[in-house]
C-alpha cells in the first residue's frame, strides 16, 4: 500500500511536500503527521529522513508520540479554560524580580492595566505611576509590612488608566525567599473589582437611604429564617417598644411573648394561615403589643413569604409600624364626633322648644289680643322658657369647652 493512502486527509499535502523535500536533498526532523491504522484510527507520528547519497530513495524513522500528541491537547485545552477563566474573573498574574525589579505580566494583567504588551514595559516604577495617587502611599506601606512581617499580602487600591479611568484592583501577593531568607521574587495575583466596588456603593446608598426612611417612617424590619428558625430585627425594636430583641427565635421568641393576650390567638392563626396556602405571599395584621413600661402599643405587621420550587416556607420578611398615635387620634375623633352629635341634636330639638314657645308669646304681645290675667301667665311662660333656653346653651358650651380640652390635651 503506497503510504501517500494512509495519511490523515488534513495531513495529506503538507507530508507529500515533506517528501518531496527530502528527495530534494533535503533532510527532515521532527515532522509531525497522522496515519490511518488497519482498524480506520488514526495515530501520531514524528518523523526524521534522510536522504541517499544519490537522492534515488531515502530513509526514514518514525516514533509513535499519540499519547505526547493528547496530552499537549489537554493542557491546551486546560490552558484556555483557564484563560477563559481569568477574563471571565477579571483576573491576571504577575511575577517581580527583586533583582532587577522588572515585572511579568500575563495576558490578563494587560487588560487590566489597559497596555499593549508590544509597547508598554512594566518596571515597578512604571507600574507605580499607574497607581491612583491617593493609594500609592498605602501599597508602599502594604508591600514594606509584606517583607517585614508576612510573606502573603492581600490589599485593595486603585489605577488610573491611559484613558482617565479609575479601576479598583485586588492584589494578593506572595514573597518567596531563598535559602538565606533573602527577599528574590514576588508571584501575584491581580483582579479587576470595579464593578463590585461600584455594587457596594451603590448598596451603601440603599441602605442609608432605607435606614433614614425607616427613621422617618417609624417602620421596624424583621427577618426571619424559617428553616433555622431565627429573626433579625432592626434597632428600633428597643427603643420603641423597651424589650430586650437580643434573643432571636422565631415562632415563639420574645416578640410573641409581649402581644396583648387578646390579641396572640389570632396573630397566630394569621401567621399559620400564611404559611400554610402555598399561593399566598402577602399578609397584613393590626394588633396591641405591650411596652415594657406597661403601656400599650398599636401595631400594623406587614410579612412577605419567601418560598421555594414546591410552595415550602423557607424565609419570611416584614414590617411593623407602630399606628398608636393614629389609633388614639382616631378614638379622640370618634368621642368628638359623638359630642358634636348630641351638641346638634340639643340644638335641632331641645333647644327648639322653649325658643318657639318664646316666639309664640312675642307674636301674642306684639298684637296687643291678651288680657291682663293672660299677660301675667304668658309672662312666666317667658321666664321659665329662657331659663330652659339658658340651662340648655350652657350645657352646649360646656361640651364644646370639653372638646376643646380634650384637643389640646388637657
Amino acid at each position: 500500500m503506497p503510504i501517500n493512502e494512509m495519511f490523515h486527509p488534513v495531513d495529506r499535502e503538507k507530508s507529500l511536500h515533506e517528501i518531496e523535500k527530502t528527495f530534494n536533498g533535503a533532510p527532515s526532523k521532527g515532522f509531525q503527521n497522522r496515519l490511518r491504522r488497519k482498524d480506520g484510527s488514526y495515530i501520531w507520528l514524528e518523523w526524521t529522513t534522510t536522504p541517499s547519497s544519490d537522492e534515488s530513495y531515502f530513509y526514514a524513522s518514525a516514533k509513535d508520540i499519540s499519547k505526547r500528541i493528547a496530552t499537549e491537547e489537554k493542557l491546551r485545552s486546560v490552558i484556555e479554560d483557564l484563560e477563559t477563566a481569568q477574563k471571565i474573573a477579571r483576573l491576571g498574574y504577575w511575577i517581580r524580580d527583586l533583582q532587577t525589579d522588572m515585572n511579568i505580566w500575563s495576558d490578563q494583567v494587560y487588560r487590566i492595566y489597559g497596555k499593549d504588551p508590544q509597547q508598554f514595559t512594566p518596571t515597578q516604577q512604571a507600574v507605580e505611576d499607574l497607581f491612583h495617587p491617593d493609594d500609592l502611599q498605602y501599597v508602599k506601606l502594604s508591600v514594606e509590612k509584606q517583607f517585614r512581617e508576612n510573606d502573603f499580602v492581600t490589599f485593595e487600591h486603585r489605577i488610573i488608566t491611559d484613558k482617565g479611568e479609575v479601576k479598583w484592583l485586588m492584589e494578593r501577593s506572595h514573597l518567596i525567599r531563598d535559602d538565606q531568607n533573602r527577599p528574590v521574587e514576588m508571584k501575584g495575583t491581580v483582579q479587576d473589582i470595579t464593578e463590585t466596588k461600584q455594587k457596594e456603593k451603590e448598596l451603601k446608598i440603599s441602605n442609608e437611604r432605607f435606614e433614614i426612611a425607616i427613621k422617618a417612617s417609624n417602620e421596624l424590619i424583621w427577618d426571619w429564617d424559617i428553616e433555622t428558625d431565627k429573626v433579625n430585627r432592626s434597632a428600633g425594636y428597643e427603643k420603641f417598644f423597651g424589650h430586650d430583641f437580643s434573643e432571636t427565635e422565631g415562632s415563639e421568641g420574645p416578640w410573641l411573648k409581649i402581644i396583648h393576650p387578646d390579641d396572640r390567638e389570632s396573630v397566630k392563626e394569621s401567621l399559620n394561615s400564611l404559611l400554610t396556602d402555598p399561593d399566598r405571599k402577602l399578609n397584613t395584621h393590626d394588633y396591641r403589643v405591650i411596652r415594657a413600661d406597661g403601656e400599650i402599643a398599636h401595631v400594623t405587621d406587614r410579612a412577605f413569604v419567601i418560598r421555594d420550587e414546591n410552595g415550602n416556607p423557607v424565609r419570611m420578611v416584614g414590617a411593623v409600624l407602630d399606628v398608636t398615635k393614629s389609633k388614639n387620634l382616631l378614638e379622640r375623633i370618634r368621642k368628638q364626633n359623638k359630642a358634636l352629635k348630641e351638641i346638634t341634636w340639643m340644638q335641632s330639638h331641645t333647644v327648639r322648644a322653649p325658643l318657639s314657645r318664646i316666639l309664640s308669646i312675642a307674636e301674642l304681645l306684639k298684637n296687643g289680643e291678651v288680657s291682663n290675667e293672660e299677660y301675667e301667665i304668658l309672662f312666666e311662660s317667658v321666664v321659665t322658657s329662657a331659663a330652659e333656653l339658658d340651662e340648655m346653651v350652657r350645657e352646649v358650651a360646656a361640651k364644646t369647652e370639653s372638646l376643646n380640652r380634650r384637643d389640646n390635651g388637657v
